[in-house]
C-alpha cells in the first residue's frame, strides 16, 4: 500500500508518523483538521500480515495412489466374499445345480432355443418339468417353463459349452441319429433334423450357440422316401 503523502509538502510519509510530520516539520502551516485526518488515516492503516500459505510437502500423485490401492482392496473383498462356483466346463448338465440369481453376465450364460418333435407327423409334447423335477430345488442348466412349451433355457453361471445331447441326458430320454425317444431308424424309417429349416447331421452334437437369437430345431421320425 503506497504512503500518503503531506499535504503540505507533498512528501510521503508513513501513515503512522504523517501527524508527527505535520507538526514537526509544518508547525505553522499545519491545520487541525490536516492533523485530524492524519491521525484518522494512521488509525485505520493497519498493515494486514500477509497470508501465510502453507505448502504441502505431500506430492500430487499420492492421493491419486491412495485411491486406486483402496478400489483394488475393494475389488479383492468382493471377489474373496463370492462363492465360487462348484462346477467347471466340463460338469455334466446333469450333475449341475443353479438357480436364476447365480447366472453373471460376465462368465456365464443365458441363451434359449426352441425344441419341436414330430413323431410320423404328429407333435410330440415336450413336458414342462425337464430339468426342472418336482419335489426339490435343483434346477438344471438345460430346462424347460410350463409357459413356454419347447423353449429350452441354457443357463449356466459358468463359461460351459451345452449340446442337445445334454439336454436329453437332463431329461432321461435317448436321442441320436439312430433313435429318438422310444423311436429306432431302420430300413423303413430315419431321423430328419433341421435347425432353423436347414438340415444338419449334427444330432446329439448340436452346440446351443452364445446369440441372442433363438435357434428353432425340429426333430422328425419320418418314413424314408
Amino acid at each position: 500500500m503506497a504512503s500518503p503523502k503531506c499535504p503540505v509538502c507533498g512528501a510521503s510519509v508513513r501513515a503512522d508518523n504523517l501527524s508527527k510530520h505535520l507538526q514537526s516539520v509544518h508547525p505553522r502551516e499545519a491545520k487541525p483538521d490536516m492533523i485530524l485526518e492524519a491521525e484518522r488515516k494512521a488509525t485505520t492503516a493497519v498493515q494486514r500480515p500477509p497470508p501465510i500459505r502453507l505448502r504441502s510437502s505431500v506430492p500430487r500423485w499420492v492421493p491419486v495412489v491412495v485411491i486406486i490401492m483402496l478400489l483394488g482392496i475393494a475389488g479383492a473383498y468382493v471377489v474373496s466374499t463370492t462363492p465360487a462356483s462348484p462346477y467347471t466346463s466340463s460338469t455334466p448338465a446333469d450333475q449341475m445345480c443353479i438357480e436364476h440369481t447365480q447366472i453373471p453376465g460376465k462368465d456365464g450364460r443365458h441363451d434359449h432355443a426352441h425344441l419341436s418333435i414330430v413323431i410320423l407327423g404328429v407333435p410330440y409334447t415336450i413336458p414342462s418339468d425337464v430339468g426342472r423335477p418336482p419335489r426339490t430345488s435343483c434346477m438344471r442348466p438345460l430346462h424347460v417353463h410350463e409357459q413356454e412349451p419347447g423353449r429350452i433355457h441354457v443357463e449356466s453361471p459358468i463359461a460351459h459349452e451345452f449340446t442337445l445331447g445334454d439336454f436329453f441326458v437332463v431329461w432321461g430320454q435317448p436321442f441320436s441319429d439312430q433313435q429318438i425317444l422310444n423311436k429306432n431308424a431302420d430300413a423303413t424309417y430315419h431321423i430328419v433334423m433341421t435347425v432353423d429349416a436347414i438340415q444338419t447331421s449334427a444330432y446329439q452334437y448340436y452346440a446351443f450357440p452364445h446369440s441372442a437369437g433363438e435357434p428353432q430345431i425340429i426333430i422328425s421320425y419320418e418314413a424314408r422316401r
